[in-house]
C-alpha cells in the first residue's frame, strides 16, 4: 500500500492510503491573519496553506491533538462537515460537541479506534502528551499524541509487511521496518517523545 503524507503547513496535514484519508489539526487560516490561543494571545500565520479548506478532498475522519486556535481555527469550526468524525482528546471532543460536532471522539491515552473502509483498517491510538513544561501545562488545554497505523489486508489473508514511521514534533522522525501492518504513522504532540529507534531528519 501507498501511503502520502501532503504538508498544509503547521501542524495540519492529509494522510491518504488505501483509499483512506485523514486530516489532522486544522489550520486554513490565511496569512496575516490571527489564531486566537486563550489568556489574550494571538499567532499570527506568517504564510499560505499549501491547500485551502475548500480544495480538500473527501476525508474519513479528522485527528486532533488538542483544541487550540492554531491547531483548531475558526474556519475548521464553520467550513469542514459537522458529520465528520473527529478523533482527539475528551476534552476537546466536549468542545466540538458544543460546536456541533455530534461525530467528536475523545480518546483516552492507549485507547484506540479503527477506521474501516473496503479492505483498508486505520488504527488510531492516542498516545501520551504534554503540551508543555510543568507548570505551564497546567493552564494549557490536554493533548494527545497519535499512531496511526494502516493495514491492508489481502486475498489470504496476509498484510503487507513494511511499515512506515514518522513523528510529529520540531523534527520528523522515519524508519523503515518488518512487520505485520502495511504503514504506520506516531504523530508526536507538543513535549512526546519521538519514535523509538527512527532516525531524525530534518523536515
Amino acid at each position: 500500500m501507498e501511503v502520502t503524507v501532503t504538508f498544509i503547513g503547521n501542524a495540519t496535514t492529509l494522510i491518504s492510503g488505501g483509499g483512506v484519508t485523514l486530516l489532522t489539526d486544522p489550520n486554513f487560516l490565511h496569512r496575516g491573519q490571527h489564531a486566537y490561543l486563550g489568556y489574550g494571545l494571538v499567532s499570527k500565520r506568517l504564510r499560505e496553506p499549501a491547500i485551502d479548506i475548500d480544495e480538500l478532498p473527501p476525508l474519513e475522519a479528522v485527528v486532533l491533538s488538542h483544541m487550540h486556535g492554531d491547531h483548531w481555527d475558526r474556519r475548521a469550526t464553520t467550513e469542514l462537515d459537522h458529520e465528520l468524525p473527529v478523533l482527539t482528546t475528551p476534552d476537546a471532543a466536549k468542545r466540538l460537541a458544543h460546536r456541533g460536532f455530534g461525530s467528536a471522539l475523545g480518546l483516552s491515552t492507549w485507547q484506540t479506534h479503527n477506521i474501516v473502509k473496503g479492505d483498508t483498517v486505520v488504527n488510531v491510538t492516542s498516545l501520551p502528551g504534554r503540551h508543555a513544561p510543568a507548570p505551564i501545562h497546567r493552564m494549557l488545554p490536554p493533548v494527545m499524541g497519535s499512531m496511526l497505523e494502516f493495514t491492508s489486508g489481502r486475498p489470504d489473508g496476509c498484510t503487507s509487511p513494511e511499515t512506515r514511521c514518522w513523528s510529529r514534533n520540531s523534527t520528523r522522525s522515519r524508519c523503515d521496518s518488518n512487520r505485520s501492518t502495511s504503514a504506520s504513522f506516531t504523530w508526536a504532540a507538543p513535549g512526546c517523545p519521538q519514535a523509538g529507534g527512527c532516525p531524525s531528519v530534518s523536515p
